[in-house]
């Protein structure tokens, strides 16, 4: 019913114009040519009003004697416990053609509304002209461009964002998983619009700002990575001049086969907000913890054997008992047992051939009952030891992906049965290939079932390391992302290149949605050479801090740590476990030079009571250095050394935004911290 009201959300609808809103954000659209059209956006905090000259034009006009017909209903939701309350408007639109049903949220306090989209019936196939690209100049030059008041964005726009201003300067962030071969996982280019120029512009998230006044629009394309987009054309933003950002995709697969059995195919969402042009991306990290279950909970350590790939060669009874051990006495809070621990053979493992990837359930009806000789006994002793020395179990599983996720409901009682009978609270889901739209709605079928039928006890640990997968952004509310398989036995694991990727994904992303590993720094130290970033020269401390501010994840055999190692890890750990409560409800700000094993580098955490600076410096020759703080230091705050690899560290604030730091010897870290109340 309208108009609706929670908190500071609002939602009315008078005549034929929608408004939609808290007290920092407004969007109105109006009913047009049979669909509903955006037409304004409002950064309340400024009043500034970003607005289109005229509505957009749908991009296929209603057939004569069509009469689509509108409606709009409004609730409070929190997604089934997955986030924070929020408004929730539901507009149906029904043509002839097509069922279109777009849902809007918007968060109390919040500068941000998000779209989410869904259709059933026959959706526009033809592009329009300017799909194509940019137009190439003739060199002719006539009267000058006029600016087309009834453009049509491409086909299968999910949502229109005006712009209407000069001068405006675009940020593209694109987003990477894959990270089996990709170590590059953000990436940015930067352009100012034109008003003559029209085209695509690659990513997921684009800030555009007006400099004049330091306003900003933050628009994000709530979607997969472009590799695993399942529609016909890779999801972008389509600049028109400097007049608006046409944003999404819709389905491109039409009712059948590889469609969702209700009929309806999910559109991929936008969220937009406004804001100052300094702050708004921390605004968005913060709407972001909202949108996630990892929002609500402390930040976690696991352990995982399988970084030292020995795979499920060693995985059993007696193996498993002592790396709950010793998970308990170095302050670990779950132990993960990976592939192996299964009756069935994957295609990874290292005991037997021929093992597969997916068809499960065709392989081996009881591919997923406990493995008798490994696990004589079924899984009960290690779950009882877990309790008893207060240490979590966790599993490794892999979703049946083929025929399109057909066994989900088989998977979600395979979870939920694990969960039942020994505990298990945490599993990690790889193999997953997402191949359709059916297969998608099938996949999230088994996510929502596996969180709401254990009433929110079980995690999921996601990986995005391989194959078409969810990614940073697609359906926010499910588990923590597993980022990347790295191994000293490949060399391919360095603690600067995982320092960096914590850096670049700390810009956009809330760092508690992340696993990120650390591993066993003396495995295969002469395989490395002489290389001076080598893990061997670093010592396990630093490679613990570099990915304190997320979910650490002991990649290793902590049975195989020796005792200066297991000594070294205590202690940070110890560190970490009395300040992870500030950690998971902080803003994480990036401080320093971008990481590259020879920078100064950082963080800087700052939670409601206390602020913190996790600093770096890597194999640079100079032990000092001035780092600009992304928010100052209250006037009467004390800064207190908290843990550090470096006795003789050094360092002193120039005034309230700016510290001086010495560290005399390279790859050293220091954590300092300082009250807010």
């Amino acid at each position: 019913m309208l108009p609706f009201r929670f908190q500071d959300c609002y939602a009315l609808l008078e005549d034929d114009t929608l408004t939609l809103g808290n007290s920092r954000i407004e969007r109105t659209f109006v009913w047009r040519h049979g669909d509903l059209l955006p037409l304004t956006l409002t950064d309340k905090d400024a009043r500034v009003v970003w607005r289109l000259a005229a509505p957009p034009l749908p991009a296929e006009m209603p057939a004569p004697g069509d009469k689509p017909a509108l409606q709009a209903e409004a609730a409070l939701d929190d997604d089934g416990g997955l986030t924070d309350p929020h408004l929730r408007l539901t507009v149906t639109v029904a043509s002839a053609r097509q069922l279109v049903q777009t849902t809007y949220t918007v968060f109390p306090h919040a500068p941000f509304i998000s779209l989410d989209r869904q259709l059933r019936g026959q959706p526009a196939t033809a592009d329009h002209p300017h799909d194509a690209g940019e137009t190439a100049p003739t060199g002719i030059e006539t009267a000058a461009p006029q600016r087309p008041s009834g453009f049509t964005p491409p086909a299968g726009t999910t949502d229109v964002v005006p712009l209407g201003r000069r001068h405006l300067r675009l940020q593209a962030f694109r987003l990477h998983d894959r990270t089996d071969a990709n170590d590059t996982l953000v990436s940015a280019e930067e352009r100012f619009l034109y008003q003559n120029a029209s085209g695509h512009v690659h990513g997921n998230l684009f800030l555009v700002s007006d400099p004049l006044s330091g306003r900003a629009i933050l628009a994000v394309n709530d979607c997969p990575t472009t590799n695993c987009q399942l529609c016909a054309k890779r999801v972008s933003a389509y600049v028109k001049g400097n007049d608006l950002l046409a944003l999404g995709a819709e389905p491109a697969t039409p009712d059948g086969e590889a469609s969702p059995s209700d009929g309806w195919r999910q559109a991929y969402g936008t969220t937009v907000g406004v804001g100052d042009v300094h702050t708004l991306l921390t605004e968005f990290r913060r709407l972001y913890r909202r949108q996630t279950r990892a929002g609500g909970h402390e930040t976690f350590i696991m352990s995982n054997t399988w970084g030292d790939r020995n795979q499920d060669a060693r995985v059993s009874e007696a193996f498993m008992l002592g790396e709950i051990q010793a998970a308990h006495d170095l302050g670990i809070d779950i132990v993960q047992i990976d592939d192996g621990w299964q009756q069935g053979v994957t295609a990874n493992s290292k005991l037997a051939a021929n093992g597969v990837w997916s068809g499960y359930y065709d392989s081996d009806p009881h591919f997923w009952d406990v493995h008798p000789r490994k696990f004589p006994r079924g899984l009960a002793p290690l779950a009882e030891q877990a309790r008893r020395l207060g240490v979590q179990l966790g599993l490794w599983f892999s979703p049946d992906s083929s025929h399109d996720f057909r066994h989900w409901r088989d998977d979600a009682d395979t979870l939920l049965r694990l969960h039942r009978q020994f505990g298990i609270a945490q599993f990690k889901l790889d193999g997953v290939n997402l191949q359709s739209k059916r297969g998608e709605a099938n996949f999230l079928a088994l996510l929502e079932a596996v969180a709401t039928e254990s009433h929110h006890a079980i995690r999921t640990n996601l990986d995005i390391t391989a194959q078409s997968r969810l990614g940073y952004l697609y359906r926010r509310p499910f588990g923590t992302l597993f980022v990347e398989n790295r191994y000293t036995d490949w060399q391919n694991y360095y603690p600067h290149a995982t320092l960096r990727n914590a850096w670049d994904l700390a810009h956009l992303i809330p760092l508690n949605r992340f696993q990120l590993e650390f591993l066993n720094n003396r495995r295969n130290a002469d395989r490395y050479g002489n290389d001076p970033l080598a893990p061997a020269t670093y010592s396990l401390d630093y490679e613990f801090a570099a990915v304190m501010l997320a979910n650490p994840l002991a990649w290793m055999e902590l049975s195989s740590l020796d005792q200066p190692q297991r000594d070294e890890l205590r202690h940070v750990i110890a560190v970490y476990r009395r300040h992870r409560h500030d950690f998971a409800q902080a803003d994480i700000h990036p401080l320093g030079d971008r990481p590259d094993g020879c920078a100064h580098t950082g963080f800087q955490a700052i939670a409601p009571r206390a602020g913190h600076l996790l600093l770096f410096r890597e194999v640079t020759p100079s032990a000092t250095a001035v780092l600009t703080l992304a928010e100052p230091l209250p006037p009467t705050a004390t800064l207190t050394l908290e843990a550090t690899n470096c006795l003789d560290v050094a360092f002193v604030m120039l005034d309230r935004s700016h510290l001086q730091l010495r560290m005399p010897r390279p790859r050293s870290w220091c954590l300092l911290s300082y009250s807010l109340t």
